[in-house]
């Protein structure tokens, strides 16, 4: 029997930051975000206290640009695809990061600031976008 293995990562959050368009050497679009998942957990005294882990995420191609023009800072996203972890140099030093490439993203929820700044919910039907390479 083949060796088999799974490497998928599914996430639900929030958008923490504005996603910005990057080429590649070779003209390929590139965006990336930090997304925000929140869960519960008891301290040591017993209380319920909220955790933030922070996700990196790729968008490569078509879906970089569809991100780009879809996703602003609060945004509730739901994100599919593998884990990737690359090294680079910086100072001297080898530095690792993993990322999460997402192939497949669905817009939840899309929040926007208004002129004056109020907070704005857009609840149009969810953004389905399959995007596989």
């Amino acid at each position: 029997m083949a060796n088999r293995s799974l490497n998928r990562a599914t996430l639900l959050g929030n958008v923490g930051n504005t996603p910005e368009l990057r080429h590649t050497p070779q003209g390929i679009p590139v965006t990336s975000i930090r997304l925000a998942t929140h869960s519960t957990s008891r301290d040591k005294s017993g209380e319920l206290t909220e955790v933030t882990e922070w996700h990196n995420i790729v968008f490569w191609r078509d879906l970089a640009q569809k991100a780009v023009n879809l996703l602003q800072p609060n945004s509730k996203v739901y994100i599919e695809g593998p884990l990737k972890t690359r090294k680079y140099e910086r100072e001297g030093s080898f530095r690792f990061i993993t990322e999460i490439v997402a192939e497949t993203m669905i817009v939840i929820e899309n929040r926007r600031k208004k002129e004056d700044d109020e907070e704005t919910n857009f609840e149009d039907e969810p953004h389905f976008d399959f995007d596989f390479e």
